[in-house]
């Protein structure tokens, strides 16, 4: 189950809890109330934050910077208007908010946009690393790390987790990584099974990440 914090003034949260119970149940949330002492959740990790806004209001542009330089820095933080201001839109999101929608809006539409943002969350990028939750492959030295344990790779190994962890989500073709493997002869096949095996079993429990699909290929989810 995954953590939402909520911050806002008693009737926005009011109307958090009447009208958008359904969207965090249906997107798998708990939700917590999150206020302007940031220490005390320091030890709590939430997986989105989500903060009601009034337009223009300095006071939260200064509480979303608060939050971006302390250990809120790389959490999923969603910003929701009391109603649609282009000014606000572009201040809030320099801010360091990481998206923004402003009332009326549908369930449909703010479940999507959270769905969205936990995506772009769960799998960035950075110079010679690309992380995929508590995964994290190392571009440079072929190897992977697994909540900061160093995993060594095979050439292989490390291909066929390249292939997975740039897309995740995302069914890759065996025929895709048999060929970026240069797997050769009758039983490439069989030997695209047996590297897939030892991958999962180096992972250890992110191993579980790595998903089989039956007459296609694998994916990464």
């Amino acid at each position: 189950m995954k953590t939402v914090f909520a911050y806002g003034e008693q009737q926005q949260l009011k109307l958090l809890n009447d009208h958008l119970a359904h969207t965090f149940n249906f997107c798998g949330f708990t939700c917590s109330k999150l206020n302007l002492n940031i220490n005390e959740y320091v030890s709590i990790k939430p997986d989105l934050i989500l903060i009601f806004k009034k337009e223009n209001s300095l006071c939260n542009i200064d509480f979303i910077k608060a939050l971006r330089s302390s250990s809120y820095s790389n959490t999923p933080l969603i910003t929701v208007s009391e109603a649609y201001n282009e000014d606000d839109l572009v201040m809030t999101l320099n801010s360091g908010a990481d998206d923004y929608i402003a009332f009326p809006f549908s369930q449909r539409k703010l479940e999507s946009r959270i769905n969205a943002c936990l995506r772009r969350s769960l799998t960035f990028s950075t110079g010679n690393h690309i992380k995929y939750k508590d995964l994290l492959l190392n571009t440079d030295s072929l190897s992977a790390e697994v909540n900061g344990k160093l995993i060594n790779l095979t050439p292989i190994e490390y291909k066929i987790l390249g292939n997975l962890i740039e897309k995740p989500d995302t069914i890759i073709n065996r025929d895709l990584l048999i060929n970026s493997c240069y797997l050769k002869g009758n039983s490439k096949n069989f030997s695209l099974n047996v590297h897939v095996f030892a991958l999962r079993k180096k992972l250890g429990s992110a191993g579980r990440y790595i998903h089989t699909i039956r007459g296609n290929g694998y994916k990464l989810s």
